[in-house]
């Protein structure tokens, strides 16, 4: 005869059904923590926002420029508008630098090596050399020219004996 051995069962309670509830309302709570976190942030970089861009403390009041020559520092100008924008009483930190540099460049041919800066908290710096003419061009009219070939504004009835004239020049100046 085969005795069987009689198994005793035990009956387990299951833990993580008692943590469950309080495990799911930390992970609320985490996310609502995050989301309060996430808004205030937010908020914070809204009221930035206002504050600078908003505020008249920070509206440019001039355009200082620093003119150069080989030999060092020749004249400080200054301008209310460069390119036919009105600059003055814009916001500095909503103004497009890239773009006031190539508005100098495109309408000031006697400038070279331009560079524009903010200097905090209302004023617009502009450096840059003056070309030097190495010669004229003989048209109608006497053309100043530098030695990468630009044209330069100063034009003149009679020559200037100090530099050379290119002459045979065919097109429209």
């Amino acid at each position: 005869m085969v005795k069987v051995k009689r198994q005793r069962v035990r009956l387990r309670r299951r833990v993580g059904l008692s943590r469950r509830p309080s495990a799911r309302l930390g992970s609320i709570v985490k996310f609502l923590v995050a989301v309060v976190i996430v808004g205030v942030i937010g908020a914070g970089f809204v009221k930035l926002k206002i504050m600078f861009g908003e505020s008249g403390h920070f509206a440019v009041t001039g355009i200082h420029v620093k003119l150069y020559d080989e030999k060092g520092f020749l004249r400080d100008l200054s301008f209310a508008d460069i390119a036919g924008e009105d600059i003055v009483g814009s916001n500095i930190f909503f103004m497009d630098l890239k773009k006031l540099k190539k508005g100098i460049e495109d309408t000031h041919a006697e400038l070279k090596d331009v560079v524009v800066r903010r200097l905090l908290p209302n004023k617009l710096i502009v450096n840059a050399v003056l070309r030097k003419p190495v010669a004229q061009i003989r048209s109608d009219r006497y053309y100043f020219v530098d030695e990468e070939g630009v044209l330069l504004p100063d034009v003149k009835n009679f020559a200037d004996p100090d530099f050379p004239i290119i002459s045979g020049v065919v097109t429209n100046l």
